[in-house]
Order: C-alpha cells, then sequence, then structure tokens
C-alpha cells in the first residue's frame, strides 16, 4: 500500500506555485529530515521537507538543489478536467506537453521547475 511519495524541489516557492496553485494540494506539515537521514542521503546537515496532501495521496518534497531529468519517471495525477490543470500550468510558464496516443486519447504531461514529471489523466472509473 503506497504511503507517500518523496521527491525533489529547488524552491521553496514551487510549493505555493505548483504544488498548491496548480495541482490542488494541501500543505500540511513542513519540517526538518533527522540530520543522520540529510547527511546519509543528501551529504547535507540539513533538509527541508514540505509535506503536501490531496484526497489519500502525501507527497514529501524535499528541498535539495538535486534536478531529476536523467529519466522519464513520473507521476500521474488524476483530475476531473485535466485540461484545466494543463492550461493553469502553461499559463504559469511551467514546461507542458500534450499530444494524441494511437488510442485517440490526449497525454497530458507537465514538468515542474525541479525536472520532476507529471502525467495528468482524467479521472478513470472503470476498474
Amino acid at each position: 500500500m503506497l504511503r507517500h511519495i518523496g521527491i525533489n524541489i529547488n524552491s521553496s516557492d514551487e510549493v505555493k506555485n505548483f504544488y498548491q496553485s496548480i495541482l490542488g494540494f494541501d500543505l500540511i506539515g513542513e519540517y526538518f529530515l533527522h540530520p543522520s537521514i540529510a547527511k546519509t542521503f543528501f551529504n547535507n546537515e540539513q533538509i527541508k521537507v514540505y509535506r503536501v496532501k490531496k484526497f489519500n495521496l502525501e507527497i514529501e518534497l524535499i528541498l535539495t538543489n538535486t534536478t531529476n531529468n536523467s529519466s522519464f519517471a513520473h507521476i500521474a495525477l488524476e483530475f476531473w478536467k485535466p485540461e484545466n490543470i494543463y492550461e493553469k500550468a502553461k499559463a504559469a510558464g511551467y514546461d507542458v506537453y500534450e499530444f494524441i496516443k494511437e488510442t485517440g486519447t490526449k497525454a497530458r504531461y507537465i514538468i515542474d521547475k525541479s525536472g520532476n514529471i507529471f502525467e495528468i489523466k482524467n479521472i478513470n472509473l472503470v476498474e
């Protein structure tokens, strides 16, 4: 069972500008990683983490100077009107990509300022 996802961000401004304003997450907490964890994984003594939540999905936004641009690892999120999320991100200056798949459905991707890729999908009520 998924408890939460941890991803890097490069600016605390992204919490409000992208995760809250674009994707609609709520900020539910912020804290610093335990020093031994920060040193082991990030070679740093103090790393700030912002915890955001939407429905049952929680994401820990780990403030580092590391960017995520070397793979196609991504997070797929479902929205009732994904085109609205896509347009908000586009208007705010985020990199957005939209194309038609072989199945005829639209594929939409948004990349935050830290290189995290989000696939924005229609809510699928079929199991």
